[in-house]
Formats: C-alpha cells, structure tokens, sequence
C-alpha cells in the first residue's frame, strides 16, 4: 500500500510545502510510519516529537537536507512538529502501551507453559 499523506488541515498549508520547508515535512511524513501515529494533531503533538526524538537517538538525526551542495543534518524539533499539526497521512496508529504481550516478563521470556503435545 502506498504512503499517502495531505497537508491541506496544517495551520499554514503553504508553508509546509514551501521549498524551504518541504524537507521538513517530508521527512515528517515519512516519520508517521516510524513513530505509528498518522496524523500529527495539538494532542498527540507532544507523543510525537517524543516518538521520534527516541528515534533520533537510537538512529541519528532524520532530517537530512542540502544547502549550498553540502549536507546537512539536524534533529527536528518541536516547532517543526507544531508547524504541522494538521499534516494527515495513512500510516497506522500503534499504541505503546499495547507493544508488550501479557505473558511476556520484565525479562522478556514468556512465562506460559508448552503445550503438552510440545513437549518431549
């Protein structure tokens, strides 16, 4: 399924679009499918950042740009996520607190028992 996105409900709609923001905005479109939350609203903006604050950590900085022919990177930040409230797209919501299975321990070994047929 393709990556569909709209920034038409954004506070300025022209702006995220605009070829200095753009980078930006893609970068964050493309970042709905890493943190799991498809539509970046005044609620969940905080959630967000978090989300991918957390990624930048683990990963490096997502947003990758050019000027003057040489790269450039930098972490987003809250402001380039408010500036996009709004910004909608089809990537599926995940829910964090539902990640860890019940049978699963702080060890991560799971704590249910073989089937007896399982066994040897």
């Amino acid at each position: 399924m393709p990556l569909t996105w709209d920034t038409t409900k954004c506070v300025d709609p022209d702006l995220v679009i605009s070829k200095d923001e753009w980078g930006i905005t893609e970068t964050l479109i493309f970042c709905t499918m890493h943190t799991g939350i498809g539509t970046i609203t005044e609620a969940n903006a905080d959630e967000f950042y978090a989300r991918v604050a957390i990624l930048e950590r683990l990963n490096g900085n997502m947003l990758l740009a050019t000027r003057d022919g040489k790269r450039i990177e930098r972490p987003l930040t809250p402001l380039d996520i408010h500036r996009r409230i709004g910004l909608r797209t089809n990537a599926s919501f995940k829910d964090e607190t539902r990640r860890r299975s019940p049978s699963a321990t702080s060890s991560g070994r799971s704590t249910a028992r073989p089937s007896a047929s399982a066994r040897p």
